[in-house]
């Protein structure tokens, strides 16, 4: 038998009598119902009460901070979905609000019905955007535990997850050095096919990669030009496609060898270049 716990909701109003009408018809609907009528109140109220589930946040809260300060505020310490609700309808009040925050927002003289779906819509992205975090984390932590440099990109070439390895095969002392967009990678790197010809940046892993290819254990020379040095790396890489089979990025996996290779041509003029 499923448990169905009860959301807590923190109403934050400066109208009393508004306060007490929602307050009643939340609840009627199975919402536990807290309220205050100031911006420190709310923040105050989220940091003693852990089990606060969502925040109906007024923006016009009298004198103090008004309710986009107050979320501001309490979104350093605590993830929680809000709600603004408010009389405003002009463009940039609600831009404003988005700046902060986008899970909803309710003008004042909505009936019930808006406040309740607006609520569970509130609770389904938090929900998802939670879920998405937790994959992302997952990922991080997993990249980070695998010896061999792997990266993923997303649909337009902009590296999105990548492990320490992949900072290293590249000669950068640490993740933060790494270039994020593959546009961005030909002015610091030339790349050469295994019979030692330019590739131009189509011909590159990621690119193949992109364009819907697969490929294992392909040969490449890499020429770093800001510090002349070369080496060769071993290259496979797949595209990424969601449930639709729509292209969304790429992972690509690297092998650096270690080895001079003092009979290998190729490299050995890269390496001589300056």
């Amino acid at each position: 038998m499923e448990v169905i716990v009860q959301k807590t909701i923190l109403l934050v109003d400066d109208d009393a009598i508004i306060s007490l009408c929602w307050q009643m018809n939340l609840e009627k609907l199975g919402y536990h119902i807290l309220t205050v009528s100031d911006g420190s109140s709310a923040v105050e109220a989220v940091k003693t009460d852990r089990n606060i589930d969502l925040i109906l946040m007024d923006i016009d809260l009298g004198d103090g901070i008004d309710g986009i300060e107050s979320s501001i505020e309490i979104l350093k310490f605590k993830a929680v979905p809000i709600v603004f609700v408010s009389c405003h309808t002009e463009p940039e009040i609600i831009q404003k609000t988005e700046q902060v925050t986008s899970y909803g927002y309710i003008v004042k003289n909505s009936n019930i019905a808006v406040y309740d779906a607006s609520i569970k819509m509130a609770f389904k992205l938090f929900s998802e955007k939670k879920k998405s975090m937790q994959i992302e984390r997952v990922l991080k932590t997993s990249l980070d535990h695998i010896d061999q440099a792997i990266f993923i990109s997303d649909e337009h070439g902009r590296i999105i997850q990548f492990n320490t390895g992949f900072a290293e095969v590249q000669g950068f002392s640490c993740k933060e050095e790494c270039i994020e967009q593959l546009a961005d990678y030909p002015k610091v790197f030339d790349v050469y096919t295994e019979k030692g010809k330019f590739a131009e940046l189509g011909d590159w892993a990621l690119s193949r990669a992109l364009n819907g290819e697969i490929g294992t254990n392909i040969k490449y020379y890499i020429k770093r030009k800001d510090i002349s040095d070369a080496w060769i790396g071993y290259y496979s890489f797949a595209p990424i496609f969601d449930e639709i089979q729509t292209l969304i990025g790429a992972i690509v996996l690297i092998e650096k060898d270690v080895n001079d290779h003092p009979d290998d041509p190729i490299l050995q003029s890269l390496k001589s270049e300056n």
